[in-house]
């Protein structure tokens, strides 16, 4: 059961952060990435722990990992053709996004586990 709860986490955790960076980029709404990168990795994640209430931060943390590796991949591949291309130069230059956003999906993920324990002790047993 809690293995159903993750996976539904994980997967309301990644289209809640697909869905809230397209409507930020439709609202032509200017915003700091970095910032848009931290606020949207925190809610997610406080969303998905919410449904998966245990369990969710090596899976969330996945899940943030998944998403920087694509983003680190998609600029090198950027970069090739133009010669500029080093993993280790586009890491560095996004460390501060990378390091922050780990910190808001571990912060995220213990917000939504306090507020399902909160939810479930204020629920009336049936």
């Amino acid at each position: 059961m809690d293995t159903k709860r993750i996976l539904s986490g994980l997967a309301v955790a990644a289209v809640f952060g697909l869905v809230a960076g397209e409507l930020i980029s439709l609202a032509n709404f200017t915003f700091n990435p970095l910032l848009q990168s931290i606020v949207l990795g925190f809610l997610a994640t406080t969303i998905g722990s919410f449904i998966a209430r245990r369990g969710f931060v090596f899976p969330a943390l996945g899940l943030w990992f998944v998403g920087w590796l694509l983003v680190v991949c998609l600029l090198y591949f950027i970069a090739a053709p133009a010669g500029q291309a080093s993993f280790l130069a586009i890491a560095q230059i996004n460390l501060l996004g990378i390091v922050l956003s780990a910190l808001a999906v571990v912060i995220g993920v213990f917000v939504g586990q306090a507020l399902a324990k909160r939810a479930q002790r204020s629920a009336p047993a049936i």
